[in-house]
């Protein structure tokens, strides 16, 4: 991407980027274990979040009160291939950008990303989300926002911060949650 083109619409240089700038690992799990095609940034514009409804649900940070205001867990959509009880997912009106990382997406018109969790591998992990995820998410970004406010990195470093996210229990003792990301780089 030339630089004339980020400077001229640097929102639409930036939703570019996030799909398809990036060309996978050289390792070639990229290609091996991927999310659906309906939800591959490679393939789709975008697409609409799930969510997870039917157990007790937990709040850290301050997420966005869009996200606060729906009564279940935001997931990613590939969620219906794989949960034995289709009653507890269920369509939600919020559309998202697929990015890179094939789990996180970027909320259209909204000045943050959201990484849900996915059920299964993508590249060479799982990416599930649980409650140590999210509370390493909120620590490390206190640690980064510290660092930089204190002038103890390079003057150019700048990171997306993650302060906030929701986990669900289910009655069967299984959980999980995602993170927010805000799209303001501190830095």
């Amino acid at each position: 991407m030339k630089l004339e083109s980020i400077i001229k619409d640097p929102i639409a240089s930036l939703n570019y980027m996030e799909r398809l700038a990036n060309n996978g690992s050289p390792s070639g799990f990229t290609e091996i274990n991927t999310s659906s095609d309906k939800t591959n940034p490679f393939k789709a514009n975008g697409f609409y979040l799930k969510m997870l409804i039917g157990g007790e649900l937990k709040t850290y940070g301050e997420p966005p009160e869009d996200l606060c205001a729906l009564n279940g867990l935001l997931v990613h959509p590939d969620w219906e291939n794989v949960i034995e009880r289709k009653d507890l997912l269920q369509d939600t009106p919020l559309y998202v950008m697929p990015t890179s990382s094939f789990r996180t997406v970027k909320v259209f018109d909204s000045d943050y990303y959201i990484k849900p969790s996915y059920p299964g591998v993508i590249g060479r992990m799982r990416r599930d989300l649980e409650e140590k995820h999210i509370l390493s998410s909120i620590q490390l970004t206190r640690i980064l926002e510290a660092l930089v406010c204190n002038e103890k990195v390079n003057e150019f470093f700048a990171f997306l911060p993650e302060s906030s996210g929701r986990l669900i229990t289910l009655g069967n003792g299984g959980s999980t949650g995602y993170v927010v990301r805000g799209a303001t780089p501190i830095g």
